[in-house]
């Protein structure tokens, strides 16, 4: 498998997921792993009625072409609105965040949960903010869009990102809430990025504690406020 290049991961997964945007700053992840089984705390997906759903692979082309319209504006409190209103549409955050800790997420109390979920919402705007701005999407590359697998669950769609010799296979998981597809997950090379995180904190959690997490996030987001 050839290296993933990191102006293509900057670039593609800020268009997709700002999730996995923090992927080069001091908040990231570790390297992404092959995806395996691991417990994880989120609601049973919805069956899919793709009858009533825009096809999958339109939405992610739209999505995309909706992102690089976005990248194309001026610099401004509009812009950014419209960011955020645009991811809004795609991410359950609170989902995501509970996601994130796996099963250690029925270890907090209410309040603690609570704080969790606000500086993770507040982790990724700022992180997608900042990467949107980027002006590296500029970077010559290209994406290939390869096929959609459907379940009675979830609809995913696969594209290739290649720029020279480095190409990388991105596959983003939609599942079907309120009638509406949101991206539950998005792979890299085969690599679940929630899976990452959730080892990320796992380890954090296991040497420090939720609170040294937050404490984490908290610096993370004032670095971001300053940029």
């Amino acid at each position: 498998m050839k290296k993933t290049h990191p102006v293509i991961l900057s670039a593609i997964m800020a268009l997709w997921i700002p999730f996995t945007a923090a992927a080069q700053d001091t908040h990231a992840a570790p390297a992404a792993q092959p995806a395996e089984p691991t417990t994880t705390v989120q609601s049973a997906p919805s069956e899919v009625d793709y009858s009533i759903l825009p096809e999958p692979m339109a939405f992610a082309k739209a999505q995309y072409a909706e992102a690089l319209r976005l990248n194309a504006l001026p610099a401004s409190t509009q812009r950014d609105d419209q960011i955020r209103a645009f991811v809004d549409k795609l991410i359950d955050y609170d989902d995501y965040a509970k996601r994130s800790l796996g099963a250690r997420w029925n270890e907090l109390d209410t309040p603690k949960q609570a704080e969790f979920q606000s500086l993770f919402r507040e982790l990724i705007e700022l992180t997608y903010l900042k990467r949107l701005s980027d002006k590296a999407f500029k970077d010559n590359y290209k994406i290939d869009w390869d096929r959609v697998v459907k379940t009675r669950t979830s609809a995913t769609v696969s594209c290739f990102t290649q720029q020279k010799d480095v190409e990388t296979e991105l596959e983003i998981v939609l599942h079907a809430v309120q009638n509406q597809w949101n991206i539950h997950d998005t792979l890299v090379d085969g690599a679940s990025l929630v899976q990452t995180y959730q080892k990320k904190y796992a380890k954090k959690w296991d040497d420090k504690g939720i609170d040294a997490i937050m404490d984490d996030m908290k610096k993370e987001i004032e670095n971001l406020k300053k940029k």
